[in-house]
């Protein structure tokens, strides 16, 4: 996908602002999603998920990552980061990859 680095590149943000958001909630400063910076709504754009099954299974995938930030100590996070935002785009177009198979 041509727009790989660049997704990889969001999903790494939003890590760091879903662990941000998580560390003040736990100190009694929670958003209630003010603050969403609807990443996940621009990578759906740029892999072109369309709405439907793909889309809750896509965003039920993403999501899955983003609470596994939440468990990373704030000092190991650099160190962790890369490596989970790049799982977290292969796991995303693995499912791209299986729709084209299943909807050709």
């Amino acid at each position: 996908m041509k727009n790989k680095k660049l997704i990889i590149q969001l999903i790494k943000q939003d890590l760091k602002h879903r662990k941000l958001v998580s560390g003040l909630a736990q100190l009694g400063l929670e958003d209630h999603n003010t603050y969403d910076l609807e990443i996940l709504e621009i990578i759906e754009e740029l892999m072109q998920v369309k709405d439907g099954e793909l889309s809750d299974t896509f965003t039920a995938v993403y999501y899955s990552f983003m609470q596994e930030v939440i468990k990373v100590d704030v000092q190991e996070l650099d160190a962790h980061i890369s490596a989970i935002a790049n799982q977290c785009y292969d796991m995303l177009d693995a499912l791209m990859k299986i729709r084209e198979r299943v909807c050709v």
